[in-house]
């Protein structure tokens, strides 16, 4: 057990090396509010924050930040993005390029982590695109209406390309906003920057994670009493589905683990058998939902989750032995030459549910913290785990 620890602690700090080294460093210029300009380096994970950027002077420089109260704008070299500051209610915030042309459509994240869509043109300034719902009671029932503020406000903007662009198909997303814009710029003949957040598609992450699995033994049966849980190992690996659209908070997954659970109780039944040694070895499959509680981009993100699933046991049929604390008995299944029951070799479906933290180390990389709580029975319902997991490990994306 602890050459394993050992092992799993070196490998995660070594895929941390590794990842932090691997983080593109893009070359970029920052034009400030004084009308000086600095030619910076800034990471891939750096132009997720609306807030604040880090930026670099050199490759071996110290991270400095900027905020949008100091710079005008934030462009790479590269043409690969384009941030500029935007002040509403008197708070400022960096908005980022999806199109530009002769119509810009820009977002940001609001101090609630909420993304918000602005649109910008000569004509109509800054406008931020939204819809609200509100309640409304008619002849003693309450009724939810919801207003479309932001198609109000493309009809203006493209009241010049409007037979080119159906408003009534429009969505406030990422995706259909952006290709609302897109054609727009192309009636005008006018499209002079495309995000590559636009054409993102749906990623396939691969966490591989391990553990201690905490459980406490709770006997159901007449000839048990007084159990006693133990702490195990858990090792296994999850797939998530992260969908395209960029500010996606919720996301299927599939785990497979190998864990084994136990413990011990006293055993009443006979004299020659004074306890009961119980050891799980189990493979477990589960699917559900995670709901990360603030926008995939963020560097840190705290989530919570619940799953479903069976746990199969690899050694059902000596999985509950009867034996004698004085060793006076060769040990023997709990149920064997029983007619009438016999131990399966799954256990009952069961629930998981988990929180924990996703940190990015790059786009496609980062480490996980998990929590998981479950419980569950055995096929006879006699013997009840319930557990609490702890794990940590490392994810990437394919």
């Amino acid at each position: 057990m602890k050459n394993l620890i050992s092992a799993s602690i070196f490998t995660l700090i070594s895929l941390c090396i590794f990842s932090q080294k691997s983080d593109q460093a893009i070359p970029s210029k920052i034009k400030f509010k004084d009308g000086t300009t600095k030619s910076v380096l800034i990471s891939e994970l750096g132009i997720a924050s609306s807030k604040i950027i880090s930026y670099k002077t050199s490759a071996n420089s110290s991270s400095l930040p900027v905020t949008p109260q100091l710079a005008e704008s934030i462009s790479a070299n590269d043409n690969s993005f384009f941030l500029k500051s935007y002040t509403i209610n008197d708070d400022s915030f960096f908005l980022n390029l999806v199109v530009g042309g002769a119509a810009d459509l820009y977002y940001y994240f609001d101090k609630s982590n909420t993304m918000k869509y602005v649109a910008y043109t000569p004509e109509f300034g800054y406008r931020e695109l939204a819809k609200w719902k509100s309640s409304i009671k008619k002849e003693g029932k309450e009724f939810n209406k919801e207003t479309k503020e932001f198609l109000g406000v493309l009809s203006l903007i493209f009241s010049d390309c409007g037979q080119d662009i159906s408003l009534e198909n429009i969505k406030l997303s990422l995706k259909s906003l952006s290709n609302s814009f897109i054609s727009y710029n192309e009636c005008k003949d006018q499209l002079d920057f495309k995000s590559s957040e636009i054409n993102k598609k749906s990623k396939i992450r691969v966490g591989l994670l391990g553990g201690i699995d905490y459980n406490s033994l709770k006997t159901n049966t007449p000839v048990a009493s007084n159990g006693k849980g133990e702490t195990n190992f858990t090792i296994g690996t999850e797939i998530i589905l992260i969908p395209s659209f960029l500010n996606s908070k919720l996301t299927p997954l599939l785990s497979l683990n190998y864990t084994k659970t136990g413990g011990e109780a006293n055993y009443l039944s006979t004299p020659e058998f004074d306890k009961l040694e119980l050891d799980f070895q189990l493979v477990e499959l589960y699917a559900g939902l995670r709901y990360n509680l603030l926008p995939y981009s963020s560097k840190v993100n705290p989530f919570i989750g619940i799953s479903m699933g069976k746990s199969f046991i690899l050694n059902h049929e000596n999985s509950i032995l009867k034996t004698s604390s004085d060793g006076s008995s060769t040990p023997e299944p709990l149920y064997y030459g029983n007619p009438y029951k016999n131990l399966s070799n799954d256990m009952r479906l069961g629930f998981h549910y988990q929180a924990g933290i996703n940190y990015q180390l790059t786009k496609n990389q980062g480490l996980i913290l998990k929590l998981d709580y479950s419980s569950m029975y055995e096929s006879l319902e006699e013997f009840q785990f319930n557990r609490f997991t702890c794990e940590a490990g490392y994810y990437f994306n394919l």
